[in-house]
């Protein structure tokens, strides 16, 4: 919205009638985009964006399906088992999900943050389908466990449980530094160049160990 621009108010939620029909009317603004989310009990959300609209606007959406879904907790733990806390997730779903011809549609995406003191993040509705977890390789994990899971409707509610895995970047390099005839040769200087061209230099002890 631009500055110095009337404020606009949502138009209040509203609840479908018998016969399942709703009807939201309000005073659309010039500045504002809206957007559309149906919901109920069971079921997984549909949303999107309706745009712009202009006054004395009908949009008809039509019949909007609402899928049966799978209520989710997931949680996060590392090789030991032990919880992940603070693992950004998101979860990636099917890609053939049905739009009504407006562009609706349920979500096939979970996006909600971090993972708390437990790794566990709390419950949401799910679609049934194939479902991945996100690797984050910007926290040190390079490996999840399962990679993908099935979802099925008959499932109810589900745990799932992703175990993720940091490798050991600490690598351990030694040797014993000796003569042709194998014995250990004392103060031979050595260098390791780390990350970012850095260098640790040292001399072998008496044993000629590096």
């Amino acid at each position: 919205m631009k500055r110095g621009a009337a404020p606009w108010a949502a138009p209040p939620p509203q609840s479908r009638g018998s016969d399942g029909r709703f009807r939201i009317s309000f005073r659309p603004h010039a500045q504002v985009g809206a957007s559309l989310r149906i919901s109920t009990p069971g079921r997984v959300p549909v949303s999107g964006s309706i745009g712009s609209l202009r006054p004395g606007s009908l949009i008809d959406h039509g019949d909007i399906p609402l899928i049966r879904g799978i209520e989710v907790s997931l949680r996060i733990v590392d090789d030991a088992g032990e919880p992940v806390a603070g693992y950004e997730v998101s979860l990636f779903g099917p890609k053939d999900v049905p739009r009504t011809a407006t562009g609706l549609r349920p979500s096939n995406g979970w996006d909600i943050g971090e993972t708390d003191l437990d790794g566990r993040l709390p419950p949401r509705l799910l679609l049934p389908g194939r479902w991945r977890c996100s690797r984050w390789p910007e926290m040190g994990y390079t490996a999840m466990e399962p990679a993908v899971v099935e979802l099925a409707v008959s499932d109810g509610r589900r745990e799932l449980t992703f175990r993720v895995t940091r490798p050991d970047l600490e690598k351990t390099v030694s040797g014993i530094v000796t003569d042709e005839r194998g014995v250990p040769i004392t103060g031979v200087e050595r260098a390791r160049t780390a990350g970012r061209g850095s260098r640790r230099r040292g001399r072998t002890a008496r044993s000629g160990a590096a």
